[in-house]
């Protein structure tokens, strides 16, 4: 609650500083209303920067979530005893076997989630 109220009142100055600055000719980005100058240059810059190296931390911690999210979930489906009495039927069984021959992760998948884990080393090893 306390960061929501010091945000809104930090948002809110700046807003008011802004109309108070421009009156009715105030633009959706503030640094539009300013003319050609070094000092607008460098705020645009600093604009920029924190722009681009903000968004891949909120994707980071997106990613982590989605990704442990899908971990504790295929390891509670493994628990039950329904999911394993149906992944030990024979019909299961010779499905999993074609797929495990036909499937390989695309390099997104190995972006997302990682290398096989019995396959780690795999990427370290140089063979002529």
């Amino acid at each position: 609650l306390i960061a929501y109220l010091t945000a809104f009142v930090s948002y809110s100055s700046f807003a008011m500083a802004g109309l108070r600055r421009f009156e009715n000719e105030v633009e959706g980005n503030i640094l539009k209303n300013y003319g050609p100058q070094l000092s607008v240059l460098v705020a645009w810059l600093g604009m920029g920067f924190c722009i681009a190296f903000t968004y891949p931390l909120v994707f980071n911690s997106m990613r982590e979530a989605a990704v442990n999210l899908v971990v504790t979930g295929k390891a509670r489906l493994r628990a039950s005893s329904s999911f394993q009495s149906v992944l030990n039927s024979p019909k299961s069984q010779a499905l999993f076997d074609r797929t495990q021959r036909l499937a390989r992760r695309t390099s997104f998948l190995v972006n997302v989630l990682g290398p096989y884990p019995a396959r780690s080393d795999r990427k370290l090893r140089h063979k002529p």
